[in-house]
């Protein structure tokens, strides 16, 4: 069993297999909102905990898919950060800063130097951290999604393990309705959401808003978790 250290809720968590290492991050309390690492070989304690990366709830973490020392956090306060943990100063830890200006929902790498962020009013870009990159700017800026794809939310975003892209999932419960939507590098080197050949799954969960979902491409099936308590698998066919 691994330990945090006082009462705060953890809202986010990733895992490295190739390290062997665990992320979370907590809500804000008493003024700080925490991430924590443990390796799970080691005692229950964790190995580094970082205190002072952002100002509110840590929402959202996720590790570099090729760097696993590179972990990427994602904060209510606007804030999506690049923290190289390799680093033992928390004040050289952050490597890089990216300003959203909306409280983070979800935010990952897509592949090596480029990643995406999703508020929680559904606003969503990509950003690249490429070293020569110094802005912190949006790559390319989507917007609203709920205008962009017809949607009430977006769950989640998950990426390809391939690096080729991420499906982001929509959803509209009035409709009773979830689509899986692709993302994917268009023919000039840009991001293209895929609208002409998105997965519908019919009903979703009913009224209930779609929580999250994941699929595994050798087996072609989606899981969705939804507010009606069920967790329902789909398949093609």
């Amino acid at each position: 069993m691994m330990k945090v250290a006082g009462q705060a809720s953890i809202l986010s968590m990733a895992c490295s297999a190739s390290t062997q290492t665990i992320a979370v991050g907590t809500e804000l309390e008493n003024h700080a909102a925490t991430i924590h690492l443990w390796d799970v070989r080691s005692n229950p304690s964790p190995k580094a905990t970082y205190s002072e990366v952002h100002s509110d709830d840590v929402t959202s973490l996720a590790f570099h898919p090729s760097q696993p020392t590179m972990l990427v956090s994602g904060s209510t306060d606007g804030l999506v950060s690049v923290h190289d943990t390799t680093i033992l100063d928390e004040d050289e830890l952050t490597v890089q800063t990216l300003n959203h200006n909306a409280s983070i929902h979800d935010a990952a790498f897509l592949n090596n130097t480029e990643l995406f962020a999703l508020s929680h009013d559904e606003m969503f870009a990509l950003y690249d951290v490429a070293d020569e990159k110094e802005t912190g700017d949006a790559a390319q800026d989507f917007g609203d999604l709920r205008k962009v794809l017809g949607c009430q939310y977006v769950a989640n975003v998950t990426t390809k393990v391939d690096g080729s892209g991420a499906i982001l999932g929509a959803g509209a419960q009035d409709k009773e309705n979830f689509e899986l939507v692709f993302l994917a590098k268009a023919a000039d080197g840009s991001w293209a959401l895929d609208l002409a050949n998105k997965v519908v799954l019919p009903g979703a969960h009913g009224s209930e808003i779609v929580r999250s979902f994941c699929f595994f491409d050798d087996e072609q099936v989606v899981f969705t978790t939804g507010e009606d308590g069920n967790v329902k698998a789909w398949r093609a066919g």
